[in-house]
């Protein structure tokens, strides 16, 4: 064998194993996003819920009302002065994606996981926590 022949073997053998390592961490992170993206989601539906909560018990008046839904859903509905909104978020497990709307406003985010083997919620090259997200859906609802 000539040395190109063994440099060629030895680079494919390279790229084949590349692969099956890049495979292999694709896989874990859909497995990872499997396992926890539906806790980080019911995070994020109950750190809506009890700001809402809150607030409502801040102003004494419920101007800011759950609708009892699925686990994989939140339906929140407003009333400021006569204003009424709806908040709709969902998470679609399939996916590993949760969406919201509200008027005009809108937001979504997909599960990633991490390299520390954790989940967080992004969005392209931007992350957020679940209290972030409650936010701003919370902020929707409000103030439009």
């Amino acid at each position: 064998m000539s040395d190109w022949s063994d440099y060629a073997m030895a680079r494919l053998q390279q790229k084949r194993e590349d692969q099956r390592k890049k495979d292999e961490k694709l896989l874990e992170q859909q497995r990872i996003k499997k396992a926890f993206g539906l806790g980080l989601w019911r995070e994020v539906r109950q750190m809506a819920i009890e700001n809402c909560r809150a607030f409502n018990t801040k102003v004494n008046k419920e101007m800011l009302v759950f609708d009892p839904t699925e686990d994989i859903e939140l339906s929140i509905r407003s009333n400021v002065d006569g204003e009424v909104r709806r908040l709709h978020a969902s998470f679609d497990d399939a996916i590993s994606r949760m969406s919201w709307e509200c008027a005009t406003k809108s937001g979504q985010w997909d599960v990633a996981a991490t390299d520390e083997g954790g989940v967080r919620f992004e969005w392209g090259s931007t992350a957020t926590t679940p209290a972030s997200i409650a936010e701003q859906m919370l902020d929707a609802l409000l103030f439009g």
